[in-house]
């Protein structure tokens, strides 16, 4: 019998930083969700099988409550060019850049739903409801938030997004809707790899006696892009 998988996100201050996406997509709750699980470097095997499981299925229906947008403020921090300055970092201040914080705002008694189908692997989606009450931000690193799930039949499910009272925002397969980055198979791979990447950007290179340092760039996750709410 089709059962269902809702996690039910609540965010500390009503608050979301990761404007102008809204709802946050299924990819930023998936990597939420393996930030929470893991433990330092590594995924407990029964961590990994439930997190390469829930990639696997299709993108989940979302109800989320409707929002506004904040007062903005600039932030003026330095950008990544110090070679611009001689490399001196006492005139860090002479490359300052502008960078807008916007939160959005929404009512922070409302959760955000995400609501995925399935026929097999409950056993998965029983596990997914442990990682779900280790998460502890969503979206970015000032948005702190906390998630519960359940598993429940689906002919249920459609009964709990209505009551939600929120918008609904629905999947679909092709066309021009509001574009979400979804968890595909492979995203998990690809996030362990990016990962170990990041911790080795920088390497030395000596030529004589002199050392260089090389940067190189992590790979980016990969997600599918899902169109919600497709006309």
């Amino acid at each position: 019998m089709p059962r269902a998988l809702l996690l039910s996100i609540r965010f500390h201050d009503g608050r979301y930083h990761g404007a102008p996406e809204w709802p946050p997509s299924p990819a930023r709750l998936f990597q939420a969700l393996i930030a929470g699980a893991a433990q330092g470097e590594k995924l407990s095997p029964q961590y990994r099988a439930a997190l390469a499981w829930l990639e696997q299925l299709a993108p989940p229906v979302i109800a989320a409550p409707a929002k506004r947008s904040g007062s903005g403020y600039k932030n003026y921090v330095p950008n990544n060019d110090l070679d611009a300055v001689g490399g001196d970092p006492r005139r860090i201040a002479e490359i300052r850049a502008p960078k807008l914080i916007r939160p959005l705002l929404f009512d922070a008694e409302a959760p955000l739903i995400y609501a995925w189908s399935f026929d097999a692997g409950e056993e998965h989606a029983r596990t997914i409801l442990v990682i779900a009450e280790r998460l502890y931000q969503l979206g970015r690193g000032v948005d702190m938030a906390w998630a519960f799930g359940e598993v429940i039949e689906e002919a249920a499910r459609d009964a709990r997004l209505r009551a939600h009272g929120g918008l609904l925002y629905r999947p679909s397969k092709g066309g021009e809707g509001k574009p979400l980055l979804c968890p595909q198979p492979g995203s998990l791979d690809s996030i362990e790899r990016r990962f170990a990447k990041t911790g080795k950007r920088f390497s030395a290179i000596k030529t004589g006696r002199q050392v260089q340092q090389l940067f190189s760039r992590a790979p980016k996750p990969r997600f599918a892009s899902v169109a919600y709410d497709s006309p």
